[in-house]
């Protein structure tokens, strides 16, 4: 089964070498484009769209998409691991 992630999950991903975290806006199940690029998703093969912690907008398909508790304070110390509170089916 598919990661599934809704809206206000907060999650991490792999990004010019480094880690880069936001919130998960919504899941895109149309194409449409952000800042000129061209997101081709659909209903089978969906993607999400992250308001990132620099104020950017991106859209990621679920696999790079790690989701972690931002609350927790075991989230707190190691972020970038799925939280084990919030278990996501993959």
């Amino acid at each position: 089964m598919a990661k599934e992630l809704k809206a206000g999950d907060q999650v991490s991903w792999s990004s010019d070498g480094s880690k880069a975290h936001g919130k998960v806006v919504k899941k895109v199940t149309s194409p449409m484009t952000i800042r000129g690029h061209k997101v081709a998703a659909s209903a089978d093969n969906p993607e999400y769209l992250v308001d990132t912690d620099e104020g950017k907008q991106a859209a990621h398909k679920a696999e790079p998409l790690t989701s972690f508790d931002a609350n927790c304070r075991l989230c707190d110390m190691t972020p970038w691991r799925q939280c084990s509170r919030m278990p996501i089916s993959t």
